[in-house]
């Protein structure tokens, strides 16, 4: 099976970006979440990591353009595993800090730590306002 690696967004307004490095060679068997490579835009340098764990098949080489929502290369793997996010480590030279999106779609130890914790925080938030309301009831 083949999965695209496709160049993510980077803001509404941001509409290509520059393939700065590959960290791996084309044809070079790559884990999941390993980095395999880094874009720039003129405000942000973001480095990519694999989705699957297989075979990197390069497209575009470093240098070129190219634009959000883009190919620019493809990972032959067995489809065996949970499609993960794109990892986004951000070096942003605004000073906004370091930007962090892994997880897996659908599955799997983060986004499930994830979604129990928001469950439980807006858990909370119901049980707080139903425990104001009864207090206002009853001293009435």
């Amino acid at each position: 099976m083949r999965s695209n690696i496709v160049i993510p967004s980077a803001g509404e307004l941001v509409k290509s970006c520059r393939l700065a490095r590959w960290h791996v060679e084309d044809l070079t068997l790559v884990k999941r979440g390993e980095l395999i490579l880094t874009i720039e835009t003129d405000k942000v340098a973001q480095d990519m990591e694999a989705e699957y764990s297989g075979y990197l098949r390069i497209d575009l080489e470093a240098g070129e353009m190219v634009e959000i929502g883009g190919v620019v290369g493809s990972i032959e793997h067995d489809g065996s595993e949970g499609e993960l996010e794109v990892g986004v480590r951000g070096d942003d030279t605004c000073g906004s800090g370091d930007v962090e999106m892994l997880g897996e779609v659908g599955g799997g130890d983060f986004g499930l730590v994830d979604c129990v914790l928001s469950f439980l925080k807006y858990l909370l938030m119901i049980l707080g306002v139903l425990y104001v309301v009864e207090f206002v009831l009853y001293k009435l």
